[in-house]
């Protein structure tokens, strides 16, 4: 990998920033983002299961960062026997920032659910 600074210790702090974001995106409450209306409409009941946070696709520019994921959901249709569940996943991305005490902020996450009604 090349430093955006060129030298390894940024790379190192690049790297450890990087991990710190993919970390806190995996833990977010989708619930809290206007991202799960459009979740929340596929099922009767839908239930989150995993993000899953491209690293190599985040991208830090100062105190604001971006990047890709995958959001892999539980879907619960109908109740008792008539009911059935599958699972689906949906790429979307994600923005934040550092706040001034370098704690993480997610800002937004989109989901595309596209796929979901092709």
């Amino acid at each position: 990998m090349v430093a955006k600074l060129g030298t390894a210790g940024e790379t190192h702090i690049e790297e450890a920033q990087k991990d710190r974001i993919a970390e806190a995106v995996r833990d977010v409450d989708l619930t809290g983002f206007a991202c799960w209306n459009d979740l929340d409409v596929l099922s009767l009941r839908t239930v989150p299961e995993d993000i899953e946070v491209l690293d190599d696709a985040i991208d830090i520019n100062g105190k604001i960062f971006s990047g890709v994921l995958n959001v892999y959901v539980l879907l619960e249709y109908g109740k008792g026997e008539e009911g059935f569940t599958s699972s689906d996943g949906f790429p979307g991305k994600f923005k934040g920032h550092f706040d001034e005490n370098d704690q993480l902020v997610i800002d937004e996450v989109t989901v595309d659910t596209s796929s979901f009604y092709a």
